[in-house]
């Protein structure tokens, strides 16, 4: 007795059984089940979350496979079909997020579903880390990126990944904005980079009056205790190019470790120079800019670990790797605290080893640093900050070209104005993690991945261009469409067809697979509407590049295509030939029009809002009992495209400007 999965297809976008990415396969040998609610049991001793109550084998194994690629961090995969195909088998999509976790899921499932029925046991939460680490190794595993992937799978932002560049790209066509985290297109290179050079960014922020502590740049020892003498202890020893606290030395009280941390660094392969300053007292504070505005502040505390008098310092290490908040995934909020040769430094500092015993209650600080990256404890305090310092990270991010920005700051006190209490700028950051916020280790959460999302595309339509595509597309009735749709000089059309790629008229050139044209289509910075034809086989083959259309135009739609009409924006258009109609699954609001070159009807059928047809030599719409005439489109084109094309001619004018409102 066993179950058997075949016919394995993973789909990049929407595909014909589900409107999203997708696994799909064929669940064969269901009818050797004989007691679904004792499976069903025995699979939620592994699976809590999988249904109590299925309506058959295929229910629950699609459902148990969308709990597996959950991953215990909520993933946002929802969407799931099983249907029945007869003699036990059915055809199965489960929406899918990382498509080697996917996969490598999908036969975790299989091999816990027939173990479960042969009665042998099966190493399931050996498996289930493996995936969870498999996910944390992909290209959605980082928390950061994580979470602005699912900001904007929520606010209904199309996302697709483009490999050859290595990025995400959210929104089509000119609308559009690619990243990675929070580094992002529309962001400045040479400010990106300037933020890396902690020397210079001293030096900008010293010009500007603002306050950050004294200190230089040193190449040699001589130079680094020359710096000393001029500044006095404590100090700072940190690289000039460096992120998340790597390599920095704090409160270094003497020559001597002066010397230890500068040729540490050297040591490392730190070549651009090394910074000397004064080490400022006060608490560590991210405060995170969003398009110039002040958004989220955070508290950072170096890892710690308190004492109970019974354990070693490891061990209390281990026991605090072992919390929740510190499972170090996509969806924790604290990382695992490391042990290594700093971490042992500063213990040996506070006269401390690993092997120490503290008293119970005593907090023990186990690094110098605070980033999160380093095991550091992230407090909300968002709330709490003075409005002077709110101004100070927006006066900061206002020379800046960069769309998400990290402002570091030591403070005594983030409520008091930096004007009255101590506070240093220390570092400025590009590319900020912003997963911390959150889900921060203590207080409440700010949306900051909604909020940048929000900043980028107030509304689902800023991101999106108009889109019409058909199941069929001559060169004629593409250019009619393509003319028809520019409304004004500058405003610029494409196509993707079986004649190539085309933008504003001219071609660009020409692939096999439709995928690759439609990506490249939408992929243009200037486009600012597209028109596409998309076959049969590149529908079976690939799915759709594309997330739901405006307009769709069916002359002769095989079974495939059938799902051009499923996707559409819910006000948006569909035409069908007469031929062709009913359809089903159109989406509720849209406005179906039916293309009747054979005058079939004489009035509107239900579930229809119009009927275009020719009359008179002429192309009508019958709308109601009223039948007005279109314009011709004056074309050699057969009669349906003919009738097409003058409707098509007619709306694009509304289609364009439900556009133009929202730039």
């Amino acid at each position: 007795m066993s179950l058997r999965v075949d016919a394995v297809k993973v789909y990049r976008g929407s595909n014909r059984m589900l409107s999203t990415k997708a696994i799909c396969f064929r669940l064969s040998g269901g009818n050797s089940v004989r007691d679904l609610p004792a499976l069903a049991a025995a699979i939620r001793r592994y699976l809590p979350h999988a249904p109590a109550e299925p309506a058959n084998v295929g229910e629950l194994f699609a459902r148990s496979l969308l709990v597996v690629e959950q991953l215990d961090m909520d993933l946002a995969v929802k969407e799931w079909v099983a249907i029945p195909v007869g003699d036990g088998t059915y055809e199965v999509a489960v929406q899918l997020l990382d498509e080697p976790t996917g996969e490598d899921a999908l036969y975790v499932t299989l091999d816990l579903f027939n173990a479960t029925l042969e009665g042998r046991d099966f190493p399931f939460d050996r498996e289930f880390k493996r995936l969870q680490r498999g996910f944390d190794r992909s290209l959605y595993g980082g928390p950061t990126i994580y979470s602005i992937v699912e900001a904007g799978f929520r606010a209904g932002i199309p996302m697709a990944y483009l490999p050859n560049e290595n990025v995400f790209q959210w929104g089509y066509g000119r609308r559009q904005v690619r990243g990675r985290s929070t580094t992002l297109s529309i962001d400045s290179i040479k400010d990106t980079e300037f933020t890396c050079y902690k020397d210079m960014v001293k030096d900008f922020l010293f010009d500007l009056g603002l306050p950050t502590p004294r200190g230089a740049v040193c190449h040699d020892l001589s130079q680094a205790l020359r710096v000393a003498e001029e500044v006095g202890f404590p100090l700072v020893v940190k690289p000039v190019a460096g992120h998340k606290g790597q390599g920095v030395t704090t409160n270094i009280r003497s020559s001597r470790e002066l010397e230890r941390a500068f040729r540490g660094l050297l040591a490392s392969g730190v070549r651009d120079g090394i910074i000397v300053e004064a080490h400022v007292t006060g608490f560590d504070h991210r405060l995170l800019t969003v398009g110039g505005r002040f958004v989220a502040a955070l508290k950072r505390e170096p890892a710690y670990v308190i004492g109970d008098g019974e354990h070693t310092i490891e061990e209390l290490i281990d026991q605090e790797n072992e919390t929740f908040a510190r499972r170090d995934n996509a969806r924790s909020a604290l990382t695992k605290i490391r042990i290594d040769d700093d971490l042992i430094d500063y213990l040996r500092l506070q006269d401390l080893r690993l092997s120490s015993v503290v008293k119970k209650g005593v907090k023990v600080f186990l690094r110098r640093v605070a980033n999160i990256s380093a095991g550091g404890v992230s407090i909300n305090v968002t709330d709490e900050i003075h409005p002077d310092n709110r101004k100070l990270a927006e006066d900061v991010a206002a020379f800046l070209k960069v769309h998400c920005l990290g402002v570091d700051v030591l403070a005594d006190d983030i409520s008091k104005s930096w004007r009255e209490s101590p506070l240093s700028i220390i570092e400025i950051n590009a590319g900020p993690g912003v997963f911390m916020h959150l889900v921060p280790a203590q207080g409440g959460s700010v949306d900051v991945p909604g909020t940048i999302m929000r900043s980028l595309f107030p509304t689902r339509r800023h991101s999106r261009i108009p889109i019409v595509v058909f199941d069929r597309l001559s060169t004629t009735l593409r250019e009619i469409v393509c003319g028809a749709l520019k409304t004004r000089e500058g405003f610029v059309v494409g196509s993707a067809s079986r004649d190539g790629l085309f933008i504003d008229g001219a071609f660009f050139s020409k692939k096999e697979a439709q995928w690759h044209q439609v990506a490249s289509l939408l992929r243009h910075q200037s486009l600012d509407a597209a028109v596409i034809e998309y076959p049969e086989k590149d529908i079976v083959a690939d799915g759709l590049r594309y997330s739901f259309a405006d307009v769709a135009c069916l002359f002769a739609p095989a079974e495939a295509q059938r799902i051009l009409a499923r996707d559409l924006e819910n006000d948006g258009w569909l035409l069908v030939a007469a031929d062709a109609w009913p359809i089903g699954g159109v989406p509720e609001g849209v406005t179906i029009v039916l293309l009747d070159p054979a005058r079939r009807f004489d009035a509107v059928p239900e579930g229809a809002r119009a009927v275009v047809q020719p009359w008179r030599g002429k192309p009508t719409i019958l709308e109601g009992e009223t039948r007005r005439s279109l314009e011709d489109p004056g074309a050699s084109l057969p009669q349906d495209e003919r009738l097409a094309a003058a409707f098509l001619v007619e709306i694009a004018p509304t289609l364009v400007a439900r556009y133009s409102d929202q730039r």
